[in-house]
C-alpha cells in the first residue's frame, strides 16, 4: 500500500504530507499489531498459570514412535 502512495507521490498526485501521514498510518498498523502479539504471548501465559498447565512444555523426541506420557509401557528388549 505505502507503495502505490510512495507512487503516486513521485508522480505528483499526492503531497508529501499525504505521503508522510501514510507511512505514519503503516506504522501505527504494525506498532498495532506487535501489541496484540505481545498480549496475547502474556495472555495465554497469564492462562497457563491459572490453569496450572506446565508453561514450557518439551516436544517428544523425533522418531520415538509414541507420544509423550501416552501410558504406553516401552517394549522389552530380549
Amino acid at each position: 500500500m505505502l507503495d502505490v502512495v510512495k507512487l503516486q507521490y513521485d508522480l505528483g498526485m499526492f503531497t508529501n504530507l499525504e505521503y508522510l501521514d501514510a507511512r505514519a498510518a503503516l506504522e501505527r498498523a504494525e506498532l498495532g499489531s506487535l501489541l496484540a502479539q505481545y498480549r496475547e504471548v502474556l495472555n495465554v501465559h497469564a492462562l497457563k498459570q491459572v490453569t496450572a498447565t506446565p508453561i514450557l512444555q518439551t516436544s517428544p523426541a523425533a522418531g520415538s514412535g509414541a507420544p509423550q506420557g501416552s501410558g504406553e509401557a516401552p517394549a522389552a528388549s530380549s
